[in-house]
């Protein structure tokens, strides 16, 4: 599984595991840290893919304003926070999965990827009610499981469980 940020240190998986675990329970109510955390994935993702020769600290950096603007927007526009959520999402299952298609795509593998981002983007604007919760408890799934990091072939199941599981405990609860 493509790592997000280095999880061998105790304390990045505590926080990737509660912050995942919040969303995937109850990410509806917390739209916003569903974005912000989907945005900071996103952006640290790009800056390993695309960024590779630069500092550490500017992915970092770039990451934390990808997440900072997702959570703005969630704040302040919902609607263009549920597309953004929808293609960060997007983009993060479309790394998870990149690999798992065979060989390399080469130059297309980032455009597969922002593909992924577009084509969540627009199922989250056309399904908006239901886009909150199965993008949160999608975003909970992903943060948890690289949490846990699972070995190969597990990880990609796991996401499946716990994103079925989280929908499910926000869909019962409806606020």
């Amino acid at each position: 599984m493509h790592e997000v940020v280095d999880l061998a240190a105790a304390p990045s998986r505590a926080v990737l595991a509660v912050v995942g675990l919040v969303l995937l329970l109850a990410g509806r109510r917390v739209v916003w840290l569903a974005v912000g955390a989907l945005g900071f994935v996103a952006g640290y993702q790009a800056m390993e893919r695309w960024g590779a020769g630069l500092p550490p600290a500017i992915g970092f950096v770039v990451a934390v304003a990808v997440g900072v603007v997702g959570i703005v927007l969630a704040v302040l526009v919902q609607r263009v926070a549920v597309a953004l959520a929808g293609f960060f999402l997007g983009v993060a299952l479309g790394t998870l999965l990149l690999p798992m298609l065979g060989p390399s795509l080469g130059p297309w593998s980032g455009l597969v990827i922002a593909g992924a981002g577009l084509l969540m983007a627009v199922v989250a604007l056309a399904l908006f009610s239901l886009a909150l919760v199965v993008l949160t408890a999608g975003a909970g799934a992903v943060l948890l499981t690289q949490a846990i990091a699972p070995p190969e072939p597990w990880s990609l199941p796991l996401v499946v469980v716990l994103w079925v599981v989280g929908v499910l405990v926000q869909r019962r609860h409806p606020d």
